[in-house]
This record gives structure tokens, C-alpha cells and sequence, in this order.
């Protein structure tokens, strides 16, 4: 007997204020934590990916009052 599929529906992006509210409850946690948030937030990267990031993959530097990096970032190609 096949089973029959079930319609999965598209993730659901985060509203501009869900957004804030998760940056500002970052805030007061751990800075590896409000990195993986801010990550997330506003990088294209899967979860996978994010987790498989090394500290040597990452390059941060300060230009004035705001911080610019880069991330050398590898993935399958195949969704998860």
C-alpha cells in the first residue's frame, strides 16, 4: 500500500517586528549566540550550513561604527 504524501507548506518567513524581537532577546545573551542569531537573520545560510562553520571560516573587521565580515561557507547542494 503507498502512502499518500501530504502537501508540505513553505516556511514561514519571520515579520520585521519578529525579527526585532528576536535581535533585542539576543541582546542579552552569550556574543557566540547573538552571532548565530544576527547570522541567520541576515545571511541566506541554512542551518546546516551555519553549524558547520569554523572560526578560521570566518573573518570579521571594523570599518568606523559598524562591522564588516566574511564567510567562506560549503554546502552539498542538496536541501535538508
Amino acid at each position: 500500500m503507498k502512502r499518500e504524501r501530504l502537501a508540505q507548506a513553505a516556511p514561514r518567513a519571520l515579520t520585521e517586528d519578529d525579527q526585532r524581537l528576536l535581535l533585542r532577546a539576543a541582546e542579552t545573551s552569550r556574543p557566540r549566540d547573538r552571532a548565530i542569531v544576527t547570522i541567520l537573520l541576515y545571511t541566506a545560510l541554512r542551518l546546516h550550513e551555519l553549524v558547520a562553520l569554523d572560526v578560521d571560516d570566518v573573518q570579521v573587521s571594523a570599518r568606523g561604527s559598524w562591522w564588516c565580515g566574511r564567510a567562506r561557507v560549503t554546502s552539498t547542494g542538496r536541501c535538508r
